[in-house]
């Protein structure tokens, strides 16, 4: 079994989507083979107490870019040096870079003067981002063509790839995955408490940063449309953000303040509470082409489905990897609120349905998406 070093920007316990992929593919790995290479965090002791509870190795150094370019390639350099010194050290087969750039640069370096195997790792945003930006695509381009494998974390992104005219044969994908608990969480009463008491309403969920591309605001006006005809519509908006005053906004101009509950960001524990006090987990995201901003694939959408809820998404970016429309929930057009709304009804008033999607997601995720079942593909890589 090969021996591997990860380096990624990011990595817990820091927080966010590649920040969990990565740690999901790390802890899920032969611990004894595997070593991470990691950005310092900035609170050093939340680091430390988060490292010394990994069976796995982790190293720190500063894998920030600066802004100074001297200092980025001074930088870029130093982390070569340090990934050649660690894989002599420990005889490492393969680099894998949870983070394609910049720091898959010093991948290259160290493929010239090593016979280590480079796989970087690619989410979607990460090279939308700089597709426009001529000396960083060159250099991407460069990164990805010095690469053995290049794993890709859906159809969507592995088809941004093709598009740098990147052959197939090095392409892999490996979907996120999702830890599976060894028992189901009963209904909370300290959730139906804290708002309001929602055992009695219909319960929307949408878990997510609040910024524009996750489309909470056409979940509003879908909702806006349901309201005169069902009033025990709940929506429960768990998370935060820049894109918090619109909403607020649109929540008053729609008139939805009876139905419309901002949680702020939430403990793991309440998380849990919430999800199973809902009813249908919701996430319509949307491609902001001018921006560059996409999902890459959601893997809320599975924790929902964990919790036996069917979902409703958007269909774009590499969400369809993560919905199986119609069966697990539905993809519908994220800028269609009608559409949102038809969805949300169909749901509700359709009880067998409902059951249907429920028990098929579940069994579905359970059956296929553990992080477990990921990780074999990696291991298979050569």
């Amino acid at each position: 079994m090969s021996k591997r070093l990860i380096v990624s920007m990011d990595f817990p316990p820091d927080k966010g989507g590649i920040q969990n992929y990565v740690y999901g593919i790390a802890s899920n790995l032969d611990a004894e083979k595997t070593i991470v290479l990691c950005d310092k965090t900035e609170n050093l002791t939340q680091a430390e107490e988060f490292d010394s509870q990994q069976k796995f190795k982790i190293i720190r150094m500063n894998l920030k870019p600066s802004v100074s370019i001297f200092n980025k390639i001074i930088n870029l350099l130093l982390l070569a040096y340090t990934i050649y010194a660690i894989c002599r050290k420990n005889k490492i087969e393969e680099v894998h870079f949870g983070n394609v750039f910049p720091i898959g640069i010093a991948g290259i370096i160290v493929k010239k003067i090593t016979k280590v195997k480079i796989v970087p790792y690619i989410h979607g945003l990460d090279v939308l981002s700089i597709r426009k930006k001529r000396i960083a695509n060159s250099l991407l381009f460069r990164i990805l063509s010095n690469s053995d494998k290049i794993i890709c974390n859906s159809r969507f992104t592995q088809n941004i790839i093709t598009d740098f005219g990147i052959e197939e044969s090095k392409l892999c994908i490996i979907n996120p995955g999702i830890n599976i608990p060894l028992e189901n969480h009963n209904r909370s009463k300290y959730v139906n408490s804290k708002f309001n008491d929602l055992k009695d309403s219909i319960v929307l969920l949408t878990v997510a940063r609040l910024v524009e591309r996750k489309g909470h605001d056409n979940v509003l006006k879908a909702i806006s449309e349901i309201v005169p005809h069902n009033k025990n519509i709940k929506y429960l908006i768990c998370g935060d953000g820049p894109y918090k005053k619109n909403l607020n906004d649109m929540v008053n101009s729609l008139g939805l303040q009876n139905n419309v509950i901002f949680t702020g960001e939430v403990s793991n524990e309440e998380l849990e509470h919430i999800y199973n006090i809902s009813n249908i987990f919701i996430m319509p995201s949307r491609t902001i082409i001018e921006k560059g901003d996409v999902e890459g694939y959601g893997i809320v959408f599975l924790e929902a489905n964990l919790h036996k809820l069917p979902v409703i998404a958007g269909n774009s970016g590499g969400v369809p990897d993560a919905v199986l429309d119609g069966k697990t929930g539905y993809l519908v057009d994220p800028l269609n609120p009608s559409e949102i709304s038809e969805k949300i009804n169909l749901l509700i008033n359709n009880q067998d349905v409902f059951n249907r999607i429920s028990k098929y997601g579940y069994e579905w995720v359970k059956g296929n998406c553990s992080w477990e079942n990921r990780v074999k593909k990696i291991k298979e890589l050569f």
